[in-house]
């Protein structure tokens, strides 16, 4: 049987744990919190700053995306045939990245400032977008990967 102050070290810690989710849910961090949502995906791209009022801000860190976006560029347009055939998939990514980052930045950005107003509509409508958007678009990739798959099927059916 545990004792009491081993529970209360569990409870502490418990509640610990709970602020911590907390502070993700509500964005009180919006970089670490998306760092979280997206598996780490967006932190280097993004940038957290403070506004004159103290609120966080998040924006987008120009430097890391043109740093990404030539890197890209310069491997597509590389002499050598091995490392362009390693890596024409490359630029695919790369614009595959972009996307997703705007996307997750318009979507956070949303969330965001429906969870910081007062009204409930408001509050729920944010949680709705922070867990409901990637289940979605999770469906909609499976959806289009399984259409694109079928046709290339179908397709390789025609040519036997």
């Amino acid at each position: 049987m545990p004792s009491l102050q081993e529970l209360k070290t569990k409870k502490n810690l418990l509640n610990a744990e709970i602020k911590e989710l907390e502070d993700i849910m509500t964005f009180n961090s919006p970089k670490k919190s998306l760092g979280i949502l997206t598996g780490g995906l967006t932190d280097k791209f993004l940038k957290e700053f403070q506004t004159p009022s103290g609120r966080n801000r998040l924006g987008l860190d120009f430097s890391s995306v043109k740093r990404e976006i030539s890197e890209g560029l310069r491997s597509m347009v590389s002499k050598n045939p091995m490392v362009e055939l390693s890596k024409s998939e490359g630029g695919g990514e790369l614009i595959k990245n972009a996307i997703k980052l705007c996307i997750v930045t318009v979507l956070a950005n949303y969330a965001n400032k429906n969870m910081q107003k007062k009204n409930w509509q408001n509050k729920v409508l944010g949680s709705l977008i922070i867990f409901a958007v990637p289940i979605a678009f999770k469906y909609l990739r499976k959806a289009i990967e399984s259409y694109q798959k079928n046709k290339t099927t179908s397709g390789f059916k025609q040519l036997m």
